[in-house]
């Protein structure tokens, strides 16, 4: 297995991995000073939805589920995130594991400049009446939810992570030719659908994310799912300089271009804007 994971170059994988623990504790880190030069948008999506989440928060009222729900809503998550590169790894597809990695880190990647400059608060801490089921002083959810920013609701990557890894499954079935009943993965990629299901409810249940958190978080997975499956071969087959050659296309050129402008404008907005 060491051999195999020298002459795949899985050693790539884990480096994204130990690399991502140093990008979210600099996130975090600068999270905190940045709300006070940038606004707030809850305001906006309150205006928008108003109180629906209340209403799916009165469906049901059970402590049983609460914990259950709280568990699935940060442990399956994590095994989302760390258990399939693995699965493929040991599964010798290597095209999957690649893509798996890449998921993770460019999803979070491209969500960083939401949760920085677009603070979008839990709905249990703006709406009267809903309650933060999941954040209470359990002895198994405490570390989780005393470092929770509570302003991170914008975009809901529990839904945009898994989806967009459902995205990749779906597009390697089809450049493969390959059905997915008689797929070897299609367990992982059942028990990943289950979750999106699951979670279309519970981050909004537990009082955490609002229905429109959910829009830029299927938007996110749409555009990692279609770079991961673009880049993936190059840097597979030929190296990182020619993945980053890509970017220098000419047909690539404009809408990169474009999208920084966009970008950096949008940030500008941001900084001492409303909320």
């Amino acid at each position: 297995m060491p051999l195999e994971i020298i002459n795949q170059r899985y050693y790539w994988h884990l480096f994204l991995y130990l690399a991502m623990f140093g990008f979210k504790a600099f996130t975090d880190h600068h999270n905190e000073p940045l709300k006070e030069i940038v606004g707030g948008y809850t305001h906006l999506i309150h205006a928008i939805e108003g109180t629906f989440v209340l209403g799916v928060q009165s469906i049901i009222e059970s402590e049983v589920i609460i914990q259950i729900l709280s568990l699935h809503y940060l442990f399956a998550y994590l095994f989302i995130i760390w258990y399939p590169p693995v699965h493929h790894i040991l599964s010798g597809d290597r095209d999957l594991a690649d893509l798996s990695a890449m998921n993770y880190v460019l999803i979070y990647v491209l969500a960083v400049p939401f949760y920085l400059f677009f603070n979008v608060e839990v709905t249990s801490s703006y709406v009267p009446g809903i309650e933060a089921l999941m954040y209470h002083d359990s002895w198994n959810l405490v570390f989780f939810t005393s470092n929770d920013p509570f302003d991170n609701g914008v975009p809901s990557l529990h839904i945009g992570l898994p989806v967009s890894l459902l995205l990749i499954h779906r597009a390697h079935l089809k450049a493969n030719g390959i059905e997915i009943s008689s797929w070897r993965h299609r367990g992982l990629d059942r028990f990943i659908m289950a979750n999106v299901a699951i979670y279309s409810f519970s981050i909004l249940y537990l009082g955490i994310h609002w229905v429109f958190d959910i829009l830029p978080g299927l938007l996110l997975a749409v555009i990692c799912s279609k770079t991961c499956i673009h880049i993936q071969p190059l840097l597979r087959e030929s190296g990182i300089k020619a993945a980053f050659r890509t970017f220098t296309n000419p047909n690539h050129v404009k809408p990169i271009l474009l999208a920084t402008i966009l970008g950096m404008l949008a940030i500008s907005i941001a900084i001492n804007g409303p909320g």
